[in-house]
């Protein structure tokens, strides 16, 4: 299968991203979209190559698609999406890099092996550590181990697995079908974000019952995002 970046040389992003692939081995056909930003044509080959939605590589929270009016609930063809891309490359989202265990790359073949000090990697970059696992449990052990304790969702249509998450993860914040956005200070109605921590005892001299309890937020949603 073949691998296409669409790259931005002036983005650390993309050239980090870039230099994961060549490290696995992989030499990806390069789209330098602003240096010479494609034509309608090329974006059409590439999208159908890809076999994407147009609207999944569209940064929807840029000024410039805000400037155009540009929403992913609009319904345009592919080639008016391709025009906008050709005509706006600063729209194009950056890419994205999948780092998965051996299961994950036998089923997903642009995959790159991932190494143990991936779990616990926070990469700051559209980059996924992507594991399979095969029971609650072991997801649960996985968290337990490489997990920062500050915020794990799991996604499940099964009440007792929902359930069970909520009672086994002990981070500070547990969610069900929710984004991991809305691990947020102000967003849980604590005021502006000051600043985070993940102990579970913060505070500090004589201490009475308040300053022994530590709180777990419950996130519960059916799909969510934050906007």
């Amino acid at each position: 299968m073949e691998t296409i970046i669409l790259y931005n040389p002036r983005c650390s992003k993309c050239r980090q991203t870039l230099a994961l692939i060549q490290e696995h081995g992989i030499e990806p056909t390069i789209v330098a979209c602003l240096e010479s930003p494609p034509s309608t044509n090329e974006f059409i080959e590439v999208i159908h190559k890809l076999g994407i939605d147009p609207r999944d590589v569209i940064r929807f929270k840029e000024p410039a698609a805000k400037e155009l009016g540009l929403s992913r609930k609009d319904a345009r063809s592919t080639k008016t999406w391709a025009t906008l891309l050709a005509d706006n490359p600063t729209l194009l989202e950056r890419p994205i890099v999948i780092r998965g265990d051996k299961a994950v790359c036998e089923i997903f073949s642009e995959a790159v092996p991932a190494s143990d000090a991936d779990w616990a990697t926070e990469f700051l970059a559209p980059i996924l550590a992507v594991r399979m696992v095969d029971d609650l449990g072991e997801a649960v052990d996985h968290v337990r181990t490489y997990g920062s304790d500050h915020t794990d969702i799991i996604i499940t249509n099964d009440y007792a697995h929902s359930q069970e998450w909520l009672r086994r993860v002990q981070s500070s914040c547990v969610g069900i079908n929710c984004s991991t956005g809305f691990a947020d200070g102000f967003q849980l109605g604590l005021g502006a974000e000051i600043g985070i921590s993940t102990s579970r005892l913060h505070a500090y001299g004589p201490m009475g019952l308040e300053g022994l309890t530590t709180k777990k937020f419950v996130l519960m949603g059916d799909g969510q995002l934050r906007e």
